[in-house]
């Protein structure tokens, strides 16, 4: 992190040039963990990588999980004079905190929380994207806050919610605060089916654009098995249908 005397910070200008180079930015947001946000983050950047170039950005600082859910295993970064270049899986670029951290545990706070996402971004070259996913931590907090202040100008968001009131009173809140401050591209209904949400969504003036029953084999199925299944197929689907893919 480089701060001028003027108080200036330069990742503001590299943040830009990286922003300038992507052509959609997809944020998946939730506001409670264990609704499989990450999950569907990395899928749907693994389905856009087959037609589009595409990376993904892992900002779940406290527990990263997108390299283990698109199975990469060599960790390897390589640096250039336009910043690090990400590690690939089949075509899709990968960034995420545990690329550094392997396993081992990241105590942030507050401020920190800010610092680490700004400089993961603005030091990443992707390169030309037509697509960057972004995996936001569940909550509100600084990470989400932070996501709103770098994207909010180009980003779209996905919000995530499990078929119970629960979760999506907790969602709820989260598009609440980001109403406004970034495009809503609508809520996605994981593991099951709520009619109450969809009728909650339409009061909220959000778009629901589908649920995605709960399917067993995609906890423990690689990326490579899951190509012909019906779960992949309704995400797809879905994405097809919210104009994410054209």
């Amino acid at each position: 992190m480089e701060i001028l005397e003027t108080g200036i910070d330069t990742r503001d200008s590299l943040i830009s040039v990286r922003l300038d180079s992507i052509k959609r930015i997809i944020v998946f947001a939730s506001g409670k963990g264990g609704v499989g946000k990450s999950t569907l983050s990395a899928h749907t950047s693994y389905i856009l990588s087959k037609n589009y170039t595409t990376g993904i950005l892992d900002l779940d600082l406290h527990g990263p999980s997108i390299p283990l859910i698109l199975g990469l295993n060599q960790y390897m970064v390589k640096e250039s004079q336009e910043g690090i270049i990400p590690p690939e899986k089949n075509g899709l670029k990968i960034m995420s905190l545990e690329i550094f951290m392997r396993g081992r545990g990241s105590p942030l706070r507050g401020n920190s929380k800010y610092d680490i996402i700004k400089e993961l971004f603005s030091i990443t070259n992707f390169g030309q994207l037509d697509y960057l996913v972004v995996d936001m931590p569940p909550g509100t907090g600084d990470e989400f806050l932070a996501a709103l202040e770098i994207f909010g100008n180009k980003g779209e968001m996905i919000f995530i919610t499990a078929p119970s009131i629960v979760s999506w009173q907790v969602t709820r809140r989260a598009i609440e605060i980001a109403r406004g401050k970034i495009k809503e591209s609508g809520v996605i209904i994981n593991m099951g089916k709520s009619e109450t949400i969809h009728e909650e969504c339409k009061k909220l003036r959000i778009k629901c654009l589908g649920n995605i029953d709960y399917y067993p084999y995609v906890i423990d199925g690689s990326i490579e098995n899951l190509e012909k299944t019906e779960y992949l197929k309704k995400l797809n689907d879905i994405l097809m249908n919210s104009s994410i893919i054209h």
